[in-house]
């Protein structure tokens, strides 16, 4: 009879950073000693609050686009986007996801300088007495 063995584990089991988020739990999240973690909220699937280093939290929803390619979309800081509203905006990117849209090209698009919307000035357009962070140079 051949020799069975258990299949090995994680060394940290996946579920361990699964959890319903509420107003305690996000207070009781300690920031990790390096990099960031992530931690899912099971009432919503794919919102995660990434916990820095430095103790910067922020809301991210994950989805798979068309092309079945994992992305992340970036919904705001906390407690300035409460867990409400993240939970609210999650759903929201979902569907647009469902209904075939991309909600990261789009906030792309709506960033880039040829949309119109967020346009980028130019140096030229400045003058020159803003330049230089509001110094005057004058040459003699």
């Amino acid at each position: 009879m051949p020799d069975i063995r258990s299949f090995p584990q994680p060394a940290v089991a996946r579920h361990a950073k699964r959890r319903i988020l509420n107003a305690a739990t996000l207070k009781a999240l300690k920031p990790p000693p390096a990099g960031s973690v992530d931690f899912f909220d099971d009432a919503t699937p794919g919102l995660s609050l990434r916990v820095t280093a430095n103790d910067v939290r922020t809301w991210t929803v994950f989805y798979r686009d068309k092309n079945a390619r994992q992305k992340r979309l970036t919904l705001g800081r906390y407690p300035a986007v409460a867990l409400a509203d993240a939970r609210e905006l999650a759903r929201d990117a979902q569907l647009k996801v469902a209904k075939g849209g991309d909600p990261v090209a789009d906030k792309r698009a709506a960033r880039s300088p040829t949309s119109g919307a967020g346009q980028r000035t130019s140096a030229s357009s400045i003058p020159a007495s803003r330049r230089n962070g509001g110094i005057v140079l004058q040459l003699n």
